[in-house]
């Protein structure tokens, strides 16, 4: 534990604190629309990816890029969330891969412990207007 600590340590990644679904399974946990969540990647299942929920089974979003012109929609199976990146203009998210099942999701980010300057809660998402209402 403590060589994984000092390595972390070492690297000065941001570092985040995740709390998984029920005996462990995400999967008996909803999440909730603004929640950044920790899934498999579906593109490779080796990978985790950290993405903030935009849309749940039966929302509709909005699936094109923001400097898109004209704006595209699409609504979200059952069984799946769309997940998007914080940083629209470098993210691979639902926009390439689309909507994820909830089987893919391992937990749910709740705080941040590095670095110590922004230790806390997560803030809301910057990208608050792409939460659709209708």
């Amino acid at each position: 534990m403590a060589g994984r600590l000092g390595k972390a340590a070492l690297q000065w990644q941001p570092a985040l604190l995740a709390r998984r679904g029920l005996e462990g399974r995400a999967a008996r946990w909803r999440a909730g629309r603004g929640d950044i969540v920790i899934a498999k990647s579906p593109n490779d299942p080796k990978s985790n990816i950290c993405k903030r929920v935009i849309g749940l089974e039966g929302d509709k979003v909005c699936t094109s890029n923001p400097s898109d012109f004209l704006k595209s929609h699409s609504y979200v199976p059952k069984g799946h969330v769309w997940l998007e990146g914080d940083n629209l203009r470098n993210s691979t998210d639902s926009r390439c891969y689309g909507p994820v099942p909830y089987g893919l999701i391992r937990g749910r980010i709740c705080f941040k412990i590095w670095p110590l300057n922004d230790f806390g809660f997560l803030r809301a998402s910057p990208n608050g207007h792409r939460f659709l209402d209708d």
